[in-house]
């Protein structure tokens, strides 16, 4: 295998472990704490002067389907970084 290969392969996989970590913080985050989740796109939204904000409510279930969706890209995200040439 030329370096190249090599150090390609080494940064993909870097990159890979890499958005496995972010998407497991960011899952457990949308499951732990939704309310605080809302919050904060409300006041990315407002600094970016949108006209509207997420209403806060009581229904959750868009929220765990996002968490969950999220750990799912994490496992791909790191199963793919442990061997990407089965991947």
């Amino acid at each position: 295998m030329d370096l190249t290969k090599t150090v390609s392969l080494r940064n993909f996989k870097l990159f890979m472990h890499f958005w496995a970590v972010c998407f497991l913080i960011a899952g457990i985050i949308f499951i732990i704490a939704p309310h605080a989740v809302l919050l904060l796109i409300n006041q990315c939204g407002s600094q970016l002067h949108f006209p509207k904000q997420i209403p806060l409510n009581t229904e959750y279930f868009w929220l765990a389907l996002a968490g969950s969706m999220m750990m799912a890209i994490s496992y791909l995200s790191y199963k793919g970084g442990q061997d990407p040439s089965n991947h």
